[in-house]
């Protein structure tokens, strides 16, 4: 008598996406992303083509355009960066997938001549082109989709993406 294979019993082919793998590639970047270093970032995790931007507004590209992005981190401190959700996942062809996600975020920044950080707090919506590399998976492309339950000083950071950072 045999029973019925659970999903336990079923053998995924080893060309099947790998949707842990591609989550602990978003958080390896998130944590990088603190570092604002490039260079560490397109080491470890990035494709050479790599951009990152706001849907329909400013995009950054390559090395030198993700330090600028970096760089207009400065100041920010007490980050926490949580994927609460991915909202869906598809594989673009054989070696790509793309991923949309929901992250909560907490950060401080802290500017002279202030005596007091400034919070920000919210949810981020991005999408992810993550491609598989020489067995190792790269993200390609983010770009943030939008926000939602910003903070006052969230709000006015975010207010004008199609121009960057409203610093």
């Amino acid at each position: 008598m045999r029973s019925e294979p659970t999903e336990d019993d079923i053998e995924m082919p080893s060309s099947a996406p790998d949707l842990p793998g591609f989550i602990a590639t978003i958080d390896a970047f998130l944590r990088l992303e603190q570092r604002r270093n490039s260079e560490a970032m397109f080491a470890a995790i990035l494709t050479d083509d790599f951009q990152i931007g706001f849907r329909g507004g400013h995009q950054w590209k390559d090395r030198d355009g993700l330090q600028q992005y970096l760089n207009q981190r400065d100041g920010i401190f007490d980050e926490r960066l949580e994927l609460r959700h991915v909202l869906s996942y598809v594989p673009v062809n054989e070696d790509v997938v793309e991923l949309t996600t929901r992250l909560e975020f907490f950060f401080r920044r802290w500017r002279a001549p202030s005596l007091v950080s400034e919070e920000f707090t919210g949810s981020a919506f991005h999408t992810w082109m993550i491609r598989v590399v020489d067995d190792e998976m790269r993200v390609q492309r983010v770009v943030i989709d939008g926000f939602a339950n910003l903070n006052a000083n969230a709000r006015a950071v975010f207010a004008i993406p199609d121009e960057g950072f409203d610093e």
